[in-house]
């Protein structure tokens, strides 16, 4: 469990709240205890933020690179290209 996870320098997520994270090509597939707002890396700025499999609305922060999301308590998601 963790608030941040980074591989080779470059931040996955960032998380309010503790989050148990499950990393594969192409998607980060997370579990919280509670909601908390998370900022998700991301190379550009994705289509779609995706939580239990619906659209979620995101905001995306260029400077950080990031898709900022409420995600759900027991929530999991996935980012689209």
């Amino acid at each position: 469990m963790c608030t941040t996870l980074s591989r080779d320098g470059k931040r996955l997520i960032e998380s309010e709240k503790p989050v148990t994270c499950e990393v594969s090509a192409g998607s980060i597939n997370c579990y919280l205890a509670e909601e908390s707002v998370a900022a998700i890396g991301v190379a550009s700025k994705p289509r779609d933020v995706f939580v239990n499999g619906e659209s979620m609305p995101f905001t995306y922060d260029p400077d950080r690179k990031a898709a900022i999301v409420t995600l759900r308590k027991g929530g999991f998601f996935s980012i689209t290209k």
